[in-house]
């Protein structure tokens, strides 16, 4: 096996470390050693260019053609053995069939449309407003934005999922939930290359008590929801409202309803949160810039009295600051596993064989053409 992996696999013509070649124990290791990959595989692009071999059955790419190959709506590639990870959960993101997909989505579209999001600006707003009373009570002591970030993600995210929030913000204290979230990415994201071993994992009690703990977490808060309706409709209203339209429910549904919940807590928290703390490093760093923007901001709020998605939207320096920051820092600096079809794709002049794992690392992609 070894063999054919170094010499004779379909894979062997690409450049890569090698012995990455032979297992994907290569690239786990990298993973865990300093717990961040994106870096490491910025380096791998670096030396070897823009398609690495990166496990004996996987290729990171940078190529701008491969976005809309492997990324667009018609494209015939699939998601990754990484999104089985969580079996026999399948929350929509990791949810593997096309057709499944689409037919789950459409309740996501509507707790998503603009009428949607309008609704929920309220209630972000009131979140929003106790992260800037809570920031402004420590004036002149030093902070640690990213957690206060984390906080205020969390709450928003959880009442939109949940119908209450953790009161993080409030208490000024972590929520279990919050540190089970973050020690569940951790091992997905080390062992991202290693998707076999969950299910062994799992089988192991000492390994899996976090994992069943928070499951059990879960279970409780679906279970509250649905026999709480809210005042006002939340995300999660509307995937309720698609289940509860089933006939008869199966227990994959109610499985998959929980996936769901913690897709949206989990989702727009984390991710927020990274990217504010970025946000704010960058202008901490570059005090021009912040200036710049503090002044587009005073000038808004001379006509504004209160912040609303619709004006703020339209403030080119600060939406140029948040693209800018989204660009250097992509809340999945990774990227995202596909499957190329049986017949292969071509990127370009280069043909990818079929089955092959394919990722386009967006740390290293959104830094430019020839890795800066």
């Amino acid at each position: 096996m070894l063999i054919y992996r170094g010499w004779f696999h379909r894979l062997s013509r690409f450049p890569g470390p090698f012995w990455a070649r032979l297992s994907n124990l290569y690239i786990t290791f990298r993973a865990f050693e300093k717990l961040r990959l994106f870096e490491e595989v910025q380096q791998l692009h670096r030396k070897y260019g823009d398609i690495v071999r990166i496990g004996p059955s996987e290729l990171s790419i940078i190529n701008p053609r491969a976005l809309q190959a492997l990324h667009s709506n018609s494209s015939p590639c699939t998601k990754g053995p990484w999104y089985s990870i969580e079996h026999p959960i399948k929350a929509l993101q990791m949810t593997r069939d096309k057709e499944e997909h689409a037919y789950r989505r459409k309740a996501w579209d509507l707790a998503f449309s603009s009428k949607a999001l309008r609704e929920y600006e309220a209630r972000v707003a009131g979140y929003s407003t106790q992260l800037v009373e809570q920031i402004e009570a420590t004036q002149g002591t030093p902070i640690d934005t990213s957690l206060w970030f984390n906080f205020y993600s969390f709450d928003f995210m959880g009442d939109l999922a949940f119908g209450r929030s953790f009161a993080m913000l409030k208490n000024g204290t972590a929520h279990p939930f919050m540190e089970l979230v973050h020690s569940n990415m951790l091992m997905a994201g080390s062992l991202s290359h290693l998707s076999s071993i969950f299910p062994i994992l799992k089988r192991i009690p000492i390994l899996n008590q976090k994992n069943l703990e928070f499951q059990e977490w879960l279970k409780q808060q679906v279970d509250w929801r649905q026999k709480n309706k809210p005042d006002l409709p939340d995300v999660f209203s509307w995937i309720l409202s698609d289940y509860n339209a089933l006939n008869k429910p199966t227990a994959q549904d109610t499985i998959n309803l929980r996936g769901d919940a913690q897709l949206i807590a989990v989702a727009g928290s984390d991710t927020t949160a990274a990217s504010l703390t970025c946000l704010f490093f960058e202008l901490a760093i570059n005090p021009e810039t912040c200036l710049s923007l503090q002044r587009e901001l005073d000038q808004h709020y001379v006509e504004h009295d209160k912040p609303d998605h619709s004006s703020l939207s339209k403030l080119r320096y600060l939406q140029a600051c948040i693209n800018e920051t989204m660009r250097l820092y992509p809340a999945i600096p990774s990227g995202l596993q596909r499957v190329t079809p049986p017949e292969g794709l071509d990127i370009g002049n280069t043909h990818l064989p079929g089955d092959t794992i394919v990722t386009i690392p967006t740390y290293t992609f959104n830094r430019g053409k020839g890795v800066r």
